[in-house]
């Protein structure tokens, strides 16, 4: 999971964003090749080996991809963030099960 420094940026996002715009605008496609290359220049997704039996075993992929090819996945900066069960003073937020003692 990615902390707030490891996030994309708002340019990051912005940039991409607009080079896939850009070329919708110059009458082009944005094609597998085009977005993976504008993602992977962002670290928005990275390059890993397909591992079917492990890693990758609930992961749906298109296509006869063999074990071991290289196949595109979000990089650990966009996954989600953790959802705040706590704070910095130690105790729990009010909503999350930590923060509910059961008690009125």
């Amino acid at each position: 999971m990615a902390d707030d420094a490891e996030r994309p940026t708002v340019e990051e996002l912005a940039s991409f964003f607009r080079e896939m715009w850009d070329m919708i605008l110059e009458g082009g496609e944005i094609d597998f090749e085009n977005f993976t290359d504008a993602a992977m220049d962002r670290g928005l997704i990275v390059s890993e080996p397909y591992d079917p039996e492990g890693k990758h075993k609930d992961m749906k992929v298109e296509g006869d991809t063999e074990p071991g090819e290289p196949i595109f996945v979000l990089s650990p900066k966009m996954m989600p963030a953790p959802p705040n069960v706590g704070r910095a003073d130690g105790s729990a937020d009010a909503d999350s099960p930590q923060g509910d003692s059961g008690h009125e």
